[in-house]
């Protein structure tokens, strides 16, 4: 998760440096066509990769949100496995076996 959060950060600022570039109104103008034109390929390229990583990082976080659930589940049943043993444990030492 921490990588995939490190990779949306870089990948954010590479986007903010594009659409930065592409605020200059000179960039528009004839001369620059194929600058203008490897941007906004650029742009739409880093747009559908953070999207997939968007979607990444989200699966990710699910996985780990069901783990910690099952995780938890486990220990609570596992206490209550250690109450009842517990509980027999001492009704038979009071019946003396």
């Amino acid at each position: 998760i921490r990588k995939l959060e490190q990779q949306l950060d870089k990948q954010h600022k590479q986007l903010a440096k594009i659409e930065q570039e592409l605020t200059d109104p000179g960039l528009y103008e004839d001369a620059n066509k194929g600058w203008l034109a490897k941007l906004l390929k650029e742009q739409g390229e880093l747009k559908s990769s953070l999207a997939a990583t968007e979607e990444e990082l989200m699966q990710a976080m699910e996985a780990l949100e069901q783990a910690l659930a099952d995780a938890t589940e486990t220990v609570r049943r596992r206490r209550a496995d250690a109450t009842a043993l517990e509980l027999r444990i001492n009704a038979l030492a009071r019946e003396g076996r």
